[in-house]
C-alpha cells in the first residue's frame, strides 16, 4: 500500500509541477545566460574599480574640509597605487564606458590641479578659482563613475551595449 501511495504522489507532482517538461525555452535561456553576464561584469567592475573609485571619492571629500598641498599629493599617490593595480584586460566595456573612464579622467583633473598647486606654490592670482575648476569637474566625473558602479551592480545597464559616450562628461580636455 505504501509503495502504491509513493507511487500516486509522485504522479501527481509530475502533474502539477510539469515534470518532463521540455525545460526552459530558448529566450528563458538566453535571459538566463545574460543576466549570469551582467552579474559576472558587475562582480568584475566592482572588483578591478571599486577601491579607486573609493579613493576618489574620499579625497573629493576631504577637498571641501581643506588640506595642504603636501597632504594632497599623498592622496593623489595613493590614487595612483590603486589606479596601477587595475588590469584593464580584464574590464568589460560597459564598465570601462561607466566606471573606468569617468574615474580614470577624474584622476586626470585631480593630477593637473596638483600641477597647478605646485606651480603656484607662492601664490598665482586666481590660484583657488583654476583649482576649483579641475575639482568640480573630478566631482562630477566620479558621481558619474560611481553611480555607473553602482547601476551595474544593481544589474542595471546603465547605456545601451556601443552608446557613444557624452563628451562633456568624460573628455580629459
Amino acid at each position: 500500500m505504501k509503495a502504491l501511495t509513493t507511487i500516486i504522489a509522485a504522479a501527481l507532482a509530475a502533474a502539477a509541477f510539469g515534470c518532463g517538461d521540455a525545460g526552459p525555452t530558448e529566450e528563458e535561456q538566453k535571459a538566463a545566460t545574460a543576466e549570469a553576464k551582467a552579474e559576472r561584469i558587475a562582480e568584475d567592475c566592482e572588483t578591478q574599480l571599486r577601491d579607486f573609485v573609493t579613493q576618489l571619492q574620499e579625497l573629493n571629500g576631504r577637498l571641501g574640509v581643506g588640506m595642504s598641498l603636501a597632504q594632497y599629493e599623498r592622496a593623489l599617490q595613493g590614487i595612483g597605487s590603486a589606479y596601477g593595480l587595475i588590469d584593464i584586460r580584464d574590464v568589460d566595456g560597459a564598465c570601462l564606458d561607466e566606471v573606468g573612464v569617468p574615474s580614470e579622467t577624474a584622476y586626470q583633473e585631480y593630477v593637473k590641479a596638483a600641477d597647478l598647486w605646485s606651480a603656484c606654490l607662492y601664490g598665482c592670482p586666481g590660484l583657488s578659482r583654476e583649482l576649483n575648476v579641475y575639482w568640480d569637474k573630478a566631482e562630477s566625473l566620479i558621481t558619474g563613475a560611481a553611480q555607473g558602479l553602482a547601476d551595474l551592480t544593481a544589474g542595471e545597464t546603465p547605456t545601451e551595449e556601443g552608446a557613444p559616450l557624452d563628451p562633456e562628461t568624460t573628455s580629459a580636455a
